[in-house]
């Protein structure tokens, strides 16, 4: 399967993508395209460093130059516009891939169907060359849905992420419909994981993948006085669905995670979706069972529908959920293209919506899709 491998380059590491061109020239993986993107005002001198190594040259080769400096997210998103392949693999230019990591994630993802993106052991490759790997607090296999923000502590002096973020696989699709890259400074990849475990399994594997090199011109270690304000509580939410609707995130957000720290929540299964009006509550469907289940703020979780006829059977349940104004829920089953209505307060009054034909999406019913909700 084509892999498009999208790096965003400026000017202080074009001395690295010697390394990082030789690491693609050598991945048993032969089926792949380098799209690279230049950020910054002088494009010339990783322009020549690319026709130094020979890249310019090579028809797998696709370069991009903006003329402005937009930063790593924009410039890989403007990459991924160009991308066709179904699987896109980030490569930082100063980092390098092992030489088996297309292989073996794109393999990962073929074998694991549900899974929207693959990451593989990362190695901090040094100034001396030594290659030094660090162990994860995850073990290697299927990562359901959620399960990166349970293990990615944010505590101080104990900043710890579950899988390094640089070196990941993702399914084109995923990762468009996220919206690229995460508009966040200094964490655009693990804003990009963290929305992307929200949404879909992953898999993690032992081998290693990624040479993440350490030098001291990275732009991750580097430091600022960014003063744009906003502050970080956002980014975890051990205490369930209150902090969500404090945050002010509007109407309904589709996607919140529960932490460890409320026992009922806890109940819930770890690969659902949930929807949470701004005033009261929240509702959640499993793809597993043909369940919806509600809590509210506080915590209190209970399963007030459970309809195989119209949710499904066999381990296929629904897979979508929306709220709407008007006081009721929106459901979709993706195998079947469907949406049922599902009234809030009576949701034993379920009942299909009548489409113009099948509802395609993977997440959340999109509005104007039905007839006579």
């Amino acid at each position: 399967m084509r892999v498009d491998v999208v790096t965003a380059a400026h000017a202080p590491n074009a001395r690295y993508l010697t390394a990082a061109w030789s690491s693609l020239r050598a991945q048993t993986h032969r089926d792949w395209r380098w799209l690279i993107q230049i950020d910054g005002a002088d494009a010339r001198p990783l322009q020549a460093a690319l026709r130094a190594c020979g890249a310019a040259g090579d028809p797998r080769v696709s370069v991009g130059v903006h003329s402005t400096t937009e930063g790593p997210a924009v410039s890989r998103n403007v990459a991924l516009g160009r991308s066709t392949a179904p699987l896109i693999q980030n490569l930082d230019a100063d980092d390098e891939l092992e030489p088996s990591a297309l292989a073996d994630l794109s393999l990962a993802l073929d074998g694991y169907r549900l899974a929207g993106f693959a990451a593989g052991q990362a190695r901090d490759l040094l100034p001396s060359g030594e290659l030094r790997s660090a162990q994860l607090p995850l073990s290697s296999g299927r990562l359901a849905r959620g399960v990166l923000l349970e293990h990615w502590s944010t505590a101080p002096g104990g900043y710890r992420l579950p899988i390094h973020p640089a070196g990941v696989m993702w399914r084109r699709d995923l990762l468009v419909s996220l919206g690229g890259w995460s508009a966040m400074r200094g964490m655009e990849d693990t804003g990009t994981l963290m929305a992307a475990s929200a949404r879909a399994a992953g898999v993690l594997i032992a081998a290693p993948t990624l040479r993440y090199r350490k030098h001291p011109g990275q732009i991750s270690g580097q430091k600022s006085n960014f003063a744009g304000g906003g502050g970080t509580d956002f980014t975890h939410s051990p205490k369930g669905a209150a902090p969500a609707h404090r945050a002010g995130l509007g109407t309904f957000v589709t996607t919140i995670l529960f932490g460890p720290a409320e026992p009922e929540l806890r109940r819930l299964p770890p690969d659902y979706r949930v929807i949470a009006p701004l005033r009261g509550g929240l509702s959640a469907t499993e793809r597993l069972p043909p369940d919806v289940n509600r809590g509210d703020t506080a915590g209190r979780a209970s399963l007030p529908l459970r309809a195989p006829e119209q949710l499904g059977r066999d381990g296929v349940g629904p897979n979508g959920i929306a709220w709407h104004p008007s006081g009721f829920l929106l459901v979709a089953r993706h195998e079947t293209g469907s949406l049922l209505r599902v009234p809030v307060h009576d949701p034993g009054g379920i009942r299909p919506v009548a489409l113009d034909e099948p509802a395609a999406t993977s997440s959340t019913p999109f509005a104007g899709q039905g007839r006579g909700a």
